[in-house]
C-alpha cells in the first residue's frame, strides 16, 4: 500500500487522491505488483482529474489539466519501467556467464538442441 501511495505521490495523509480499500483492491487485482497498481491507480486518477474543469476565483484557480498532464507522464515512466523489467533474458552470452550458467544447478536446460531436425 504505501509503496503504491510512493509510486504515484499520494504521500499527503490529509489529501489522498485514492482511498487505502482502492490502493488494496488494484494490488489484489494486480498480484501484489506494486508499479502494475500504481499504473492503474495513476490511470484512475487521469479519469478522476479528467472530469474536472479548470476553476478561477479570484487570485485562486484550480487547474486539472496540468494533473492530468502530471499523471499521464508518470504513467508513461512507470510502463517504460515496466517494459524494462519485462525484457528478454538471454544468457550465456559472454563466456563467463556461460561457465556460471553450466555450474547453476537450478537453470532449467532448454528443451532445444543443435541439429534437432537432422534425422540420422
Amino acid at each position: 500500500l504505501d509503496a503504491v501511495r510512493f509510486e504515484i505521490g499520494d504521500t499527503d495523509e490529509s489529501d489522498a487522491l485514492l482511498q487505502n480499500e482502492e490502493i488494496m483492491y488494484v494490488l489484489d487485482e494486480e498480484m501484489d505488483s506494486v508499479l502494475r497498481a500504481a499504473l492503474r491507480c495513476c490511470e484512475n486518477i487521469i479519469a478522476r482529474f479528467s472530469r474536472e474543469v479548470n476553476k478561477k476565483i479570484g487570485p485562486t484557480s484550480i487547474n486539472a489539466s496540468e494533473a492530468v498532464q502530471h499523471y499521464q507522464q508518470l504513467a508513461d515512466n512507470i510502463r517504460r519501467r515496466l517494459q524494462i523489467k519485462a525484457m528478454i533474458y538471454c544468457g550465456s552470452l559472454s563466456l563467463s556467464e556461460e561457465e556460471k550458467d553450466t555450474r547453476n544447478k537450478d537453470l532449467k536446460k532448454p528443451i532445444f538442441k543443435r541439429n534437432i531436425m537432422s534425422h540420422q
